[in-house]
């Protein structure tokens, strides 16, 4: 199993809300190497589908249409430090 993690999180959007002006530049600036972190973590071969139980995992996968949020634990935000 892979050791590392990659979480790409509020990437998707429509950017048609009324500051979206000041959100356009830093996203365009992110996206390549977004997408080099996507390509190369895809490139890793490890997948749910790959694993021994891909029986519990096929039924219940995404289709191309779906949107959905993958975690990899119970809550994205476990073990994440709380701000006083």
């Amino acid at each position: 199993m892979a050791e590392t993690a990659l979480i790409v999180i509020d990437m998707i959007n429509t950017y048609a809300h009324h500051d979206a002006h000041r959100l356009l530049p830093s996203a365009r600036a992110a996206l390549p190497a977004i997408t080099r972190l996507i390509e190369g973590a895809r490139g890793q071969g490890e997948t749910a589908l790959d694993g021994p139980h891909a029986d519990l995992v096929r039924p219940i996968a995404p289709d191309e249409s779906s949107l959905f949020v993958v975690k990899a634990r119970h809550s994205i935000f476990y073990e994440t430090p709380r701000c006083a």
